[in-house]
């Protein structure tokens, strides 16, 4: 019962753990994903993830493309994408003044795309390290939690049937309590009829030293009187020595149920004292039970309060936030209104600054030296402009002779061409209907898979593109990073770095050796314990055969046997073996587990042990055993004795050899005090008082 309840107890207290660690956990989760469940918010802080990597590299990709644009378009004076050129430096300027407003932005939201993808990165890694705390919730829930319930359950009927089968038993002992008080009653007198028996012994001895006196003296009885009487003495002393034999089997038989029934006294009142133990934890347990559904009430009631306060804190936080929305919106606005503002002045402060530009270098020029060449130039210019003018009115008249004759020959003309025209459309449409037909007969031949495999081709260019857009980006930001670590190797700290480098080289090269060295140490200590462990577990097998062939008295089983199985652990590091005894029979062997009986269990067990003890403990000369006859029966009993007496005579040269026998079985006893040099043994009992009493017996 005490070990039921101690279980149920163990039981109880790992729930309660359970339930204070699954508790814990749960409010753990709850914090990390609210209401959600954990794969759902896993699979939303993965997207976000993967959406603000892309973010970030289309923002860095973009940064470079844009400088390598503007690099580009400064040394070429022409768009790299479309080839189109620029009259002036002015309208370069303009674009690349135009695209840095576009891009001001950029680095500014960069920053803030990292900044979101640490943070939503952070919250991965803390979601994947509590993938383990999920299952172990779900394997809680769906395993752990009705297994150890059903298992009180089941536990709780066990003490019930082992409190009904105590409560029997303390019953049943009731009328041998009633015969342990009657015993004791007779062993008061005992004494006297030890007394008597004595007394009968010399006063038999006194009447045979009469008997041999009285021979020799004539009496008045006769022959037949004295053999009668003599007879009737025999007869009186027979029937006393037979009533002596039942007197003292009955005080031995009494003596040995006394024994037997003090130690079950004792172990009732033990059993007795524990119940009454539990019945107290029992009832702590259930007051503690009420004040905990005491509790319970009070927090449930505690949770429907703070539930219907949660309400109006949530209807708050909505309008707070759509508050915050509109307030974000409109600090939007109004940042996309200052920098469109700022656009406009940074355009209209590029054209002043071209404008300033000209101005210089109208001012840099000599101007009234050019003025004067200009006047000489416009006066030759006049005059050139006269004698135009008197030939264009000569030429006028020309042509409107020369307009009428080419009317009449424009008319002509019209005609002419437009019968080249018909017959040039005419040549074009036989030329197009064989186009037509050697075009239709090259796609009946072409495969449409082609086509297909194209527009693919195409969307990977178009991905590799993009790819390489970003990997330009990485490039960058690496050789950044190179040249900084160039100018860190450079300084002081740095300087020794390659002696460090040696030398930590030559540990590691060192560290490998010694670790290949002890690597085959353990293999060769390996090998050597495997045919160490071999030789023994043979020698082992060789004593455990030849004693079952001693001991065993039955036909079924020839010998038995230990088989050892190796194998590595998971680590690598030990090797474990796995023993199993088998029994033979006819050259078979046959796992000796499920198969064998009590008796042969012992007897395999007594064996073993004491092979184990002659090959292993040698130089150590105690040897017990406790209880070896249990399940035994006579024959093996007798040949366990026998077994038993040669290893007591090939130990007796041993200085420090003895042998302990723990038994209750007298017959076996005494069959142990054939043995030679095997003169006594102790007998432990208890006297009235309770106390342990030794005595030495010698064997007859």
């Amino acid at each position: 019962v005490t070990k039921l309840e101690e279980e149920r107890k163990h039981v109880r207290n790992t729930l309660m753990e359970r339930n204070k660690e699954q508790l814990e956990a749960e409010e753990q989760m709850y914090k990390a994903c609210g209401t959600s469940t954990y794969e759902n918010t896993l699979s939303k802080v993965i997207a976000n993830v993967e959406k603000l990597q892309e973010d970030r590299n289309v923002l860095e990709s973009s940064l470079f493309v844009i400088k390598k644009y503007e690099s580009q378009l400064k040394d070429n004076s022409c768009c790299p994408l479309c080839s189109r050129g620029f009259d002036s430096e002015s309208e370069v300027t303009d674009l690349i003044t135009q695209l840095n407003t576009k891009i001001m932005n950029v680095p500014d939201q960069l920053k803030k795309v990292a900044e979101e993808l640490q943070i939503e990165s952070a919250k991965k890694d803390e979601l994947l390290s509590m993938k383990s705390l999920n299952e172990k919730i779900k394997t809680f829930k769906e395993k752990d939690k009705p297994q150890l319930d059903e298992r009180i359950a089941d536990l709780e009927t066990n003490i019930n049937k082992v409190t009904e089968e105590v409560d029997g038993i303390s019953m049943s002992l009731v009328e041998p309590e009633q015969k342990l008080q009657t015993i004791k009653q007779i062993q008061g007198e005992m004494p006297l009829l030890d007394r008597c028996n004595q007394e009968v012994k010399t006063l038999t001895k006194e009447f045979e030293t009469i008997n041999a006196q009285c021979s020799e003296v004539e009496t008045d009885m006769t022959l037949e009187e004295a053999t009668a009487k003599q007879a009737e003495l025999k007869q009186t002393i027979s029937t006393l020595k037979a009533k002596l034999k039942t007197a003292q089997k009955t005080l031995n038989a009494h003596n040995k149920k006394i024994q037997e029934l003090g130690s079950k006294k004792n172990k009732i009142k033990e059993e007795c004292l524990n119940l009454q133990k539990k019945v107290q934890e029992i009832y702590n347990l259930q007051e503690t039970k009420k004040q905990l559904e005491a509790d319970r009430e009070r927090f449930v009631t505690e949770l429907a309060e703070l539930r219907k306060g949660v309400e109006p804190l949530r209807e708050a936080l909505k309008e707070k936030e759509q508050a915050k929305a509109e307030v974000v919106k409109k600090n939007r606005e109004k940042i996309e209104n200052k920098n469109n503002e700022i656009m406009k002045i940074t355009i209209a402060f590029d054209k002043v600054k071209s404008i300033d530009i000209d101005i210089r270098q109208h001012l840099e020029r000599n101007i009234p030296h050019e003025k004067a060449k200009k006047e000489e130039a416009i006066k030759k210019l006049e005059d050139k402009l006269k004698q135009i003018q008197c030939d264009r009115q000569a030429t006028t008249k020309r042509i409107e002779t020369l307009k009428d004759e080419i009317s009449k020959e424009k008319i002509y003309k019209r005609e002419l061409d437009d019968n080249l025209k018909l017959r040039e459309v005419q040549k074009e449409t036989q030329d197009c209907e064989k186009d037509e037909a050697d075009i239709k007969e090259k796609l009946s031949t072409i495969n449409r898979d082609v086509l297909k495999e194209k527009n693919t081709l195409a969307d990977k260019h178009r991905k590799l593109c993009s790819e390489k857009f970003k990997t330009d980006g990485i490039l960058d930001e690496l050789q950044t990073t190179l040249k900084k670590n160039k100018t860190d190797l450079k300084t002081a700290l740095a300087k020794n770095t390659e002696k460090k480098y040696r030398e930590k080289y030559f540990e590691l090269q060192v560290t490998k050796m010694l670790d290949k060295d002890v690597k085959d140490y353990a293999a060769a200590l390996e090998t050597c314990l495997m045919e160490y462990h071999k030789k023994k577990m043979e020698s082992i097998n060789l004593i455990i055969k030849e004693l079952w062939s001693k001991i065993y008295s039955g036909n079924d089983i020839d010998y038995i046997a230990i088989k050892a199985e190796g194998s590595m652990s998971d680590n690598l590091e030990r090797r474990k073996y796995e023993y199993r005894v088998v029994q033979c029979k006819n050259g078979v062997e046959i796992d000796m587990r499920g198969r064998c009986s009590a008796g042969q269990k012992v007897l395999a067990c007594l064996i073993i042990r004491l092979a184990l003890a002659e090959t292993f403990s040698s130089r150590f000369g105690v040897l017990a055993l406790d209880e070896p006859t249990t399940n035994l029966d006579q024959d093996n009993i007798k040949s366990l004795c026998m077994a038993l007496g040669e290893i007591v005579q090939e130990r007796m040269m041993q200085k420090n050899f003895m042998f302990i026998i723990i038994t209750h079985d007298r017959e076996f006893i005494e069959s142990l005090g054939q043995i030679d040099k095997v003169t006594h043994f102790f007998e432990v009992s208890r006297n009235d008082e309770g106390k342990s009493r030794i005595k030495r017996v010698k064997f007859t």
